[in-house]
């Protein structure tokens, strides 16, 4: 299946599971580019997830440990033990810029600049053309990796979270934390909650566990406007870019692999082939395209990925 093709499907549906999202395990640098599909760290809060948590966490539902095997190492194959590799590199645009988002913007109050700033436009880009909150994954090796936390850390300030895309391993939970003295409501859309729990300044954090792999939106309902797109994998492989653009993948286990990059915002994405070499660091350079043309002039007055 084509990575173009699979993102169709993806996007389709709030819970989708596809091979390049949630399989590491199955054997396939300028990316070659796949076709725009129309519609829809570095400093991110996954790359920066946090040992298991030492503070007290209202919880929503957890994922049984069994049922989390079942889906991310079903044959119950020993941790993978052997030499690992690491891939570094940064992500830009080519094509068009991305297009103002003046009027979604202006429904956001005065009071909350850092998230306007957020979503200003479609997508994010940095210095050079840099792209931030774009997900970046090697697969295509053989053996089971764990997640290296049991956690994704995601802090909310400035009425609105820090990334436009959270990548999170299955059995990892998302601790949302308020970093400023605003109280905010975090909801996963897809994902079961005993109830509405609210984030309160200095005060716990509060744990959401997605269902199954796949992707959801981390709303918040105190501020309708804040939304972030979370993609759950089977596999933690992975980074998402900051505005540097940049990205650190360690742990791959060294051969031909596969190296993935999806920029949820216009639901474009781009693989390569990389050759990972044990205790070596693969740099690498990934180009995502983008086509203004191809976004109808109502999806680029709303980022794509907003709360309804």
């Amino acid at each position: 299946m084509s990575l173009s093709h699979l993102l169709r499907h993806l996007f389709a549906s709030i819970l989708l599971c596809a091979p390049f999202w949630v399989c590491g395990c199955s054997k396939t640098q300028e990316a070659s580019e796949a076709s725009p599909v129309a519609a829809s760290a570095s400093a991110a809060p996954s790359a920066g997830a946090a040992s298991g948590s030492d503070v007290a966490v209202k919880a929503g539902i957890p994922i049984p440990r069994e049922r989390v095997l079942d889906q991310v190492n079903r044959d119950r194959l020993p941790v993978y033990a052997g030499k690992t590799g690491t891939v570094r590199g940064f992500v830009v645009a080519t094509g068009d810029p991305a297009p103002e988002a003046a009027e979604f913007v202006a429904t956001i109050p005065d009071k909350c600049p850092l998230a306007r700033e957020l979503y200003s436009t479609l997508f994010r880009e940095g210095m050079n053309r840099a792209l931030a909150d774009v997900f970046v994954s090697v697969t295509g090796y053989e053996g089971y990796i764990p997640a290296k936390n049991e956690r994704v850390l995601v802090e909310a300030r400035g009425c609105t979270w820090q990334t436009r895309t959270i990548g999170v391993m299955y059995g990892q939970r998302l601790e949302v934390i308020a970093a400023d003295m605003t109280t905010y409501a975090p909801k996963l859309v897809g994902a079961q909650m005993p109830a509405q729990m609210f984030v309160m300044p200095r005060g716990e954090p509060v744990a959401l566990y997605p269902n199954q792999s796949g992707r959801y939106l981390l709303v918040d309902s105190s501020h309708p406007f804040s939304s972030a797109e979370v993609l759950v994998v089977k596999y933690p492989t992975f980074d998402v870019t900051g505005l540097d653009g940049r990205f650190e993948i360690t742990g791959v286990p060294p051969g031909k692999l596969t190296l993935g990059a999806v920029l949820p915002a216009i639901r474009q994405a781009v693989e390569q082939p990389v050759e990972v070499v044990a205790d070596e660091v693969t740099e690498v350079r990934i180009r995502i395209p983008f086509d203004a043309s191809l976004v109808a002039p109502a999806s680029a007055a709303k980022p794509m990925g907003s709360a309804p």
